[in-house]
């Protein structure tokens, strides 16, 4: 081996799936194997500034924004999700009740 080549960094590939959830476990496993360069507990006291880049409007779930996290800490729990999924459970209830019905 040369110097050179022990030098150069390395890039890990992984095949996942953002749908299905494939190898997700995989890849979680070594992000959190790498070593951390900042100390996250600080952040978590500061206020939140999260900067919205593009927000999409996906069926059954709702809304979703994509972005940077500039500050602070932002902490998703089950009882939100709950709230918002029947929501939009009801929103549809109630449009398919106004909606005539059609006859055979």
């Amino acid at each position: 081996n040369s110097p050179r080549a022990q030098r150069q960094p390395v890039v890990p590939v992984f095949t996942s799936s953002s749908v299905s959830g494939a190898s997700l476990d995989t890849l979680k496993h070594f992000l959190n194997l790498l070593p951390k360069n900042k100390d996250w507990s600080i952040e978590t006291l500061k206020p939140v500034h999260f900067a919205i880049d593009e927000s999409f409007d996906v069926e059954d779930v709702g809304i979703v924004v994509q972005g940077v996290m500039l500050a602070g800490c932002i902490r998703c729990t089950n009882e939100g999700k709950r709230k918002r999924s029947s929501k939009k459970k009801n929103k549809k209830q109630q449009k398919n009740a106004q909606q005539p019905k059609q006859q055979q």
